[in-house]
């Protein structure tokens, strides 16, 4: 399993939308950086077993340290 640092920078990159139009990309990357934090939020569900829910959450503090909580 990859750390939560890789999973951080894997699912920004996955959620960044390529620049298009009045999008600049610092725009983009603040809409990946929102996009992976919601992904990670939706997907800890009380259902989800801990040690997973554990790794999510701290995939979803490498991203907030890494990128700031846009």
């Amino acid at each position: 399993m990859i750390t939560p640092e890789e999973n951080a920078t894997r699912l920004v990159q996955k959620f960044t939308p390529s620049v298009l139009g009045e999008l600049t990309i610092k725009q983009a990357h603040e809409l990946g950086v929102r996009a992976a934090n919601l992904h990670l939020i939706e997907i800890c569900k009380p259902e989800t077993p801990v040690e997973e829910r554990t790794y999510y959450f701290e995939t979803l503090s490498a991203i907030n340290k890494k990128y700031g909580n846009k």
